[in-house]
């Protein structure tokens, strides 16, 4: 699955706003109608922050890490 920045999916928006039906911004820019209207459904709901990418994935630290097992080890979790 690509990725896509929040300029780009930002600029494509605003070309579907301007009056442009879905499918003719998908093929101006390479992209599938579905992803045009979830990103405008997005922009519409959540402004502009609502295109920028998520973190899915967390990333913990050692630290933390051997802190959340002692304290699991000292509680008998």
């Amino acid at each position: 699955m690509a990725k896509y920045s929040q300029e780009f999916k930002l600029e494509v928006v605003q070309y579907y706003l301007s009056g442009f039906g879905r499918h003719q911004v998908s093929h101006k820019f390479g992209i599938h109608h579905s992803d045009v209207a979830k990103w405008v459904a997005n922009y519409n709901n959540h402004g502009a922050e609502g295109l920028s990418r998520k973190n899915t994935n967390t990333v913990y630290t050692p630290e933390f890490k051997f802190k959340v097992i002692q304290s699991v080890l000292e509680q008998g979790l």
